[in-house]
């Protein structure tokens, strides 16, 4: 077997198994370690797996240096565990290179610098490629998604409830208890929401 440690990639508990080897009885094919200890080849691995190591082995492959790399969505099809490590397999490959990475994940866009990211946008049929010249707020994956990203980080028909439920119990409306019933076939009553309002009333009281 081929030792890859010239190669300046290694790429360790990801998710389930690690990128070994290269297997030399099977032209080079990449050989994995599953986490019984398992050696297998690519297609053994799961659809997640195979996205990732398979991009990551053909760029290793390249052995790129100097260049600028565009990679469209690696975020796709992976859980989001593995989505905070994409960045880092893609840093160990190569020298001194520029990934340019299109993405619609709040796990890459936390895990990469502020000053590394662009935000394009559609306005009045224009695209528009916005920086940031200081670091967000905040860098938690509901912030990115509210602030950066611009979409609801719950249903829209639970942030109605909400606003009803409270209205109602700032107004002290037994029709609160209706809206309740509704909320709670969706959450829990632990839910950060409930336990607001559950303080809001007791300060009132």
């Amino acid at each position: 077997m081929n030792s890859m440690a010239g190669n300046h990639f290694q790429c360790k508990h990801i998710h389930c198994t690690t990128l070994v080897d290269l297997d030399d009885s099977d032209n080079n094919r990449p050989l994995f370690q599953t986490i019984t200890g398992e050696k297998v080849h690519i297609e053994k691995l799961c659809s997640g797996e195979q996205q990732l190591y398979g991009r990551a082995v053909g760029l290793m492959i390249l052995n790129p240096k100097n260049s600028i790399i565009l990679i469209d969505e690696p975020d796709i099809a992976l859980h989001p565990e593995w989505q905070m490590s994409i960045l880092d397999v893609y840093r160990k490959i190569g020298e001194n290179n520029q990934f340019i990475i299109t993405t619609h994940s709040p796990q890459l866009i936390s895990n990469t610098h502020y000053s590394e990211l662009t935000i394009l946008s559609a306005r009045h049929d224009k695209i528009i490629a916005t920086r940031f010249a200081k670091p967000p707020v905040s860098r938690d994956i509901n912030s990115i998604l509210e602030e950066i990203m611009g979409t609801k980080i719950r249903p829209i028909h639970l942030e109605k409830l909400y606003h009803q439920y409270y209205s109602l119990v700032q107004n002290d409306n037994p029709e609160a208890a209706k809206i309740k019933d509704e909320i709670l076939e969706l959450e829990s009553e632990q839910s950060e929401f409930m336990q607001n309002v559950d303080f809001y009333r007791e300060l009132k009281q």
